[in-house]
C-alpha cells in the first residue's frame, strides 16, 4: 500500500539501532513501545513519588505511625471497595475516554495536593480525604486488559494461549508458548507482549 508507513526498525536512528543492538533493548526498535515505555516510566515514578511523599508529609504533620497507617488505608480501601464498580464502568465505556478522565482527575488530586501543601493548608484530614480521593479514581481508571480486549484479537493465539495456561505438560507448554510468541511477533511484537503484560 502506497502512502502508509510500517511501524518496526526502521523507527529507530542508525546510533539508536547500533545501540540497541541484538540484546534485551531490541524491543525499542519499535516506536511504538518506545512511546509507552517513556509515558509507563515518568507515570509509575510520578506514583511511586506521590506516595513516599503522602507517608512523609503524614509523619511530618502528625508523628504518629497510628495516622501513617490511616493515610495508607484511606489510598488502598477505596480501590478495593470500587474496583469491581469500577471495572463494569470501564468494561461498558470507551477505554481510551476512561484511561483520559481517571488521568486528569489523577492529575487534579496531585495538583491539589501541591498548592495545599505549599501554601500550609493542608492537615491530616485533608491529607486523608485527598487520599480517599487517589484511591477511588484508581479503582476506575481501565487497566492493560480492558484496552487490549477492543484493540487486537487473534482467534489462533487465544486458542493456543488458553493452552498455555489450562496445559500441565511441560513439553506442550513450550511449544504453545513459542507458537503463541510467533504469532504475536507476526501481528505486533511489541504492542501485543510487552504492553498486556506490563500492566
Amino acid at each position: 500500500m502506497t502512502g502508509t508507513r510500517q511501524q518496526g526498525s526502521g523507527d529507530a536512528t542508525p546510533a539508536a539501532r547500533a545501540w540497541i543492538g541484538r540484546g534485551t533493548f531490541q524491543v525499542l526498535r519499535h516506536r511504538n513501545f518506545r512511546l509507552y515505555a517513556l509515558g509507563d516510566g515518568i507515570s509509575l515514578i510520578g506514583n511511586w513519588v506521590q506516595r513516599v511523599a503522602i507517608g512523609w508529609l503524614t509523619w511530618q504533620l502528625t508523628e504518629s505511625g497510628t495516622w501513617l497507617g490511616v493515610v495508607s488505608f484511606a489510598d488502598l480501601f477505596p480501590a478495593i471497595l470500587l474496583s469491581p464498580i469500577g471495572g463494569v464502568i470501564a468494561d461498558r465505556g470507551d477505554p481510551q475516554r476512561m484511561s483520559l478522565l481517571s488521568q486528569m482527575l489523577a492529575m487534579s488530586q496531585a495538583t491539589a495536593l501541591f498548592v495545599l501543601t505549599w501554601f500550609g493548608w493542608l492537615n491530616i484530614g485533608g491529607l486523608v480525604c485527598l487520599s480517599v480521593l487517589r484511591g477511588s479514581i484508581a479503582a476506575y481508571a481501565p487497566g492493560g486488559q480492558t484496552w487490549e480486549a477492543g484493540q487486537w484479537q487473534n482467534p489462533q493465539a487465544a486458542e493456543v494461549m488458553q493452552a498455555l495456561q489450562s496445559g500441565t505438560d511441560l513439553d506442550s507448554r513450550r511449544a504453545a508458548f513459542r507458537k503463541v510468541l510467533t504469532i504475536l511477533e507476526r501481528e505486533d511484537p511489541c504492542y501485543n507482549v510487552l504492553h498486556q503484560n506490563a500492566t
